[in-house]
């Protein structure tokens, strides 16, 4: 009976140490995502180097070394919040608008209402600049902007130009 006990023990703790690394990894994939294409990027890259150069100065037993970059960490935290702060921000203000669930059909249909205001303005003669986010975020784009809440459709899509272009 022991040994069944121990056998237990021994796939629970495995099993929990499988889901903690998968959630973390999860977290450090979706946190680098959400960085990527942001003016914050490069200093999230050199972060990542001084760890890299940390570990490894640890790793050789380079104490000098090593306690530079250690202490080098003490400062920052707060130099990561300075940094990083409209990123952060945008982070925080984002959380309560998570699209768990957005399916492809949701994509499909928002593509579809973009063809068609295309169209109609092609039919009208009436250019525009629709930019669509991908690998770079448009956020800083996006707050200078003006907010139309709204349901996208290809009337909402032309109305704001035909009323910026008659004014």
């Amino acid at each position: 009976m022991e040994i069944l006990q121990n056998i237990w023990l021994g796939v629970t703790n495995y099993w929990r140490l499988v889901a903690e690394i998968s959630i973390l990894s999860v977290a450090f994939y979706y946190t680098l995502k959400f960085f990527r294409g942001t003016r914050g990027w490069p200093m999230v890259v050199a972060l990542l180097g001084l760890i890299g150069a940390t570990l490894f100065c640890a790793a050789l037993k380079l104490t000098v070394l090593s306690a530079l970059l250690t202490s080098l960490f003490g400062f920052s935290a707060v130099a990561v919040l300075v940094i990083f702060q409209p990123e952060l921000r945008r982070l925080l203000a984002g959380l309560g608008n998570l699209t768990f669930f957005a399916s492809l059909r949701e994509q499909r249909e928002n593509i579809e209402v973009i063809i068609q205001a295309v169209e109609r303005l092609s039919e009208a003669r009436i250019g525009a600049l629709i930019a669509i986010e991908q690998a770079t975020h448009l956020q800083d784009i996006v707050e200078s902007g003006i907010i139309v809440d709204c349901e996208a459709s290809p009337m909402t899509e032309q109305e704001p130009l035909q009323s910026c272009s008659e004014g």
